[in-house]
């Protein structure tokens, strides 16, 4: 999601997908219908997003608890330390190690 708010500030928010408990969707990937990307699919896929981004005064926040690696921060001044943190993360995530396909709760 990209929001601007007023002539100066932008905001991206990035969330990964869950899909909860006895919602279809949980049911589509139980059954095969839907095949969700790996974590580590979505950590490239989150990392690329971020490397193309040229909003320099954009305030960048994907730092949901569902997120495997939290980052935040004004892409000007934070885009670095953030792909960095995505980069750790995609070292170090073991396929199948975090599961985020049935969580059961209230956001």
């Amino acid at each position: 999601m990209h929001l601007r708010i007023g002539p100066a500030v932008e905001l991206v928010l990035i969330n990964t997908m869950s899909a909860f408990a006895g919602t279809q969707l949980d049911e589509d990937i139980k059954s095969g219908t839907f095949t969700p990307a790996s974590e580590r699919e979505s950590l490239e896929e989150e990392r690329e997003f971020l490397r193309l981004l040229k909003l320099p005064n954009c305030y960048f926040w994907a730092a949901h608890p569902l997120d495997a690696v939290r980052i935040e921060g004004r892409l000007g001044e934070s885009k670095r330390q953030m792909l960095e943190a995505l980069e750790r993360g995609i070292s170090i995530v073991r396929e199948g190690g975090i599961r985020r396909t049935s969580r059961v709760g209230t956001l």
